[in-house]
């Protein structure tokens, strides 16, 4: 399949560049002149990365995107959060889970949804614990726990045994935005990558930066990119990017995708008050 030899130059790419930022020009430029697309559609993800299995090479291939702040020169491992272990029909039953929902709980025990990569000493002290008791144990202050959960794409919720459909569904979800971010870039027609939406020829001359990537004539990032919001838990920050669904916002203790419009109803707010009336009037994202 298309996507595994594109997976695996990628993964390589992101080992090589250790703890830096994440090397999307480093990627582009490794295909250019290849006859390989490296845009991946909304199907892609859907279909193929959400629904990667343990023990796969493209799975840890996807996982280090999702890990880009992680030093991979240093040992990781691909664990399960809930553990597989305890994923048999017996202990499911003692763990409260009904008849009808054991079988979907063993298909999914070994989805993406249910992996992370964990450094290699954690994971051998993890063992088999159940998540929740793991969770709680290692995250010992709240500051801790929404660090963990922005780092790992782990949904708000109770980590039992009866929520586990749920977390898988909804990680999927976070883990989907990340990659939405990370994969839904646009390539000028150089390395013959077909772009999301059709664009017309002669936008690309005036609209193309010197990786080949296309910006639109709708592109208003520099009324955004770089303003201070303020956040009612997680304080100041500074907008990384945005799309015209989530916005990134940099923070002290890590980077977090909220929804848009709705995180600026609910608890966020720009620190200068003209951006604010800006968004308030909704004319600085469209």
């Amino acid at each position: 399949m298309e996507h595994q030899i594109i997976l695996r130059p990628i993964r390589d790419i992101i080992r090589k560049n250790g703890t830096n930022d994440f090397p999307l020009y480093e990627i582009i430029e490794h295909f250019k002149g290849n006859s390989k697309s490296i845009v991946f559609t909304n199907d892609d993800i859907d279909e193929y990365l959400l629904k990667l299995q343990y023990g796969k090479s493209e799975t840890l291939s996807t996982l280090m995107l999702l890990y880009p702040s992680l030093d991979f020169n240093n040992k990781f491992h691909v664990d399960h959060m809930y553990p597989k272990s305890k994923f048999k029909k017996r202990m499911l039953k003692s763990k409260g889970v009904s008849d009808e929902k054991i079988d979907k709980y063993m298909e999914l025990v070994n989805n993406i949804g249910n992996l992370q990569l964990l450094a290699a000493i954690p994971n051998i002290e993890k063992q088999d614990k159940d998540f929740d008791e793991w969770f709680n144990e290692t995250c010992y202050d709240e500051n801790y726990k929404n660090h963990y959960r922005a780092i790992h794409y782990l949904p708000d919720i109770e980590y039992s045994y009866d929520n586990f459909l749920s977390f898988v569904e909804q990680r999927q979800e976070l883990m989907k935005r990340k990659l939405e971010e990370i994969l839904s870039v646009s390539i000028a027609p150089s390395i013959n990558v077909s772009l999301n939406e059709q664009i017309d020829s002669d936008l690309y001359e005036n609209n193309v930066d010197e990786y080949g990537v296309v910006r639109t004539v709708e592109d208003n990032s520099d009324k955004i990119i770089g303003e201070i919001v303020i956040h009612n838990v997680f304080g100041e920050g500074i907008i990384k990017s945005y799309t015209d669904k989530y916005i990134t916002v940099s923070f002290a203790d890590g980077d977090k995708t909220f929804n848009y419009p709705d995180a600026f109803k609910k608890y966020l707010k720009a620190k200068s008050p003209d951006f604010q009336r800006k968004l308030v009037e909704g004319i600085a994202l469209i």
